[in-house]
């Protein structure tokens, strides 16, 4: 007999308009949340501080930070691409905490080495490092959203998680963002304020980490008693862009806006903090504006994500 998505399932559990499938708690459901918040601050601090690790760690000429950036993306973007579709399979085998777990480990690692990086190609090996990490956590992220919805209410859930990841980007922008200048401002030397300021967010990665492991729902989502191997999960996923335009269609959304988000996240605060070096105002100053625009960015996104 066929299921009715647009009707809920009474077993589930119901908080407000939404319906929340079996087995959830509360307490789960507010985990979701809190992980929409802190994956998104965690990874994009990455691209919006790396300027200043290119400038007051290694001294990299202004000149070639354009180039090296970009480079440095692509080299992440081209190891997740290869990563994620296996941790999102294997995920399926092993359950959404282990895997999340991992990711946020991976994250958090690169974010104590990235700093300490005494060369450009030591600075790659730690970025792959951090591309592993998101591989993992933020595509659980996403994997813990559509596990706890019911259809019925799948829109709206999808709509609050996006808040959640708004204010996560406004967190970063506003507060991490401005962690290089506030240690300046404590007469530290700006090499050493940039080595604080993303051991700051290790820590922030770790705390994240645990809460979520705690808080998220236990057990695999989805058994499977025919132990199907995770490359034959892999190419069943590909398959179904084949044979459902809207997966297709899903699947090239994601590739627009995944580009939109690394664009801006890459580029927009090195732009700032070179225009900030050419009119003499220094780098931790130029990142903390950089994230006010970000935040404006952001919060415009905020208004229409409901």
């Amino acid at each position: 007999m066929a299921v009715d998505a647009t009707r809920p399932d009474p077993i589930g559990l119901k908080l407000g308009p939404l319906w929340f499938m079996p087995g959830y708690t509360v307490g789960n459901l507010l985990t979701v949340n809190l992980f929409s918040f802190c994956i998104i601050a965690a990874i994009t601090f990455m691209g919006f501080a790396q300027p200043y690790v290119l400038t007051e760690i290694l001294h990299i000429p202004e000149e070639r930070q354009g180039m090296f950036t970009g480079n440095l993306a692509a080299a992440a973007e081209i190891l997740q691409l290869m990563l994620v579709g296996f941790f999102g399979a294997w995920s399926d085998r092993v359950g959404r905490r282990l895997v999340l777990a991992i990711g946020f480990a991976l994250i958090g690692f690169s974010y104590f080495l990235y700093p300490l990086a005494r060369s450009e190609t030591e600075l790659v090996l730690y970025r792959l490092v951090f591309a592993s990490g998101c591989a993992a956590a933020p595509i659980m992220m996403s994997a813990a959203i559509q596990d706890s919805v019911q259809e019925v209410s799948r829109g709206k859930w999808v709509a609050i998680n996006s808040i959640c990841t708004a204010f996560g980007v406004l967190f970063m922008s506003l507060l991490l963002a401005r962690l290089p200048d506030m240690f300046v401002a404590r007469g530290i030397e700006p090499a050493l304020a940039g080595r604080y300021a993303f051991w700051v967010v290790t820590g922030f990665c770790a705390v994240a980490g645990v809460l979520i492991w705690s808080g998220l729902k236990r057990g695999v989502t989805a058994p499977d008693p025919d132990k199907v191997s995770v490359w034959s999960k892999l190419g069943a996923g590909l398959k179904r862009a084949v044979d459902n335009p809207r997966v297709a269609v899903a699947y090239g959304a994601a590739f627009i806006g995944r580009g939109d988000l690394v664009i801006i996240t890459t580029f927009l605060s090195l732009w700032v903090v070179q225009h900030g070096t050419a009119n003499s105002i220094d780098t931790a100053e130029s990142l903390k504006k950089a994230g006010i625009l970000f935040a404006i960015v952001q919060g415009s996104a905020l208004l229409w994500s409901y």
